[in-house]
């Protein structure tokens, strides 16, 4: 029996695309077409050079534990029956910020500058989120 994943509810188009990307098991990033910055989460405008311009970016997926810490009740209701459990931010390669889990790892086994990569993962039928692993291969 599944306890059920929140769902992500995107804002506008730009985020919309991002989930569809991670539906159809790719990793992409908004980049810049003007100046190649990348941006996450994603945004109508550039914040290196004020561009409207983009385009998604298939990325590594790879990147360093910048912060990480344990969740203990309370909590948000979507998330109670997982509790006590570990979140991290995870700066990519390619310089952006995410925010997930290291799913293979308790959360006290994981620290900061730990190398992790994202595994896109199927939570459920038909549902996959992008939540790390440790990246050994670096």
């Amino acid at each position: 029996m599944s306890i059920g994943y929140p769902r992500p509810d995107p804002s506008d188009d730009a985020e919309q695309q991002f989930w569809d990307y991670i539906a159809r098991g790719e990793v992409r990033i908004q980049r810049c077409a003007d100046c190649g910055a990348f941006r996450h989460p994603p945004r109508s405008l550039c914040a290196a050079c004020g561009s409207t311009g983009v385009e998604w970016a298939a990325v590594s997926g790879r990147g360093e534990v910048w912060a990480c810490t344990t969740i203990h009740p309370p909590t948000l209701a979507a998330f109670a029956a997982r509790t006590p459990y570990g979140a991290v931010v995870v700066r990519l390669d390619e310089g952006v910020f995410m925010v997930s889990n290291v799913a293979d790892r308790e959360p006290a086994e994981v620290a900061i500058g730990m190398r992790v990569r994202i595994a896109l993962t199927e939570v459920e039928p038909g549902y996959q989120l992008p939540l790390f692993v440790v990246d050994d291969a670096s």
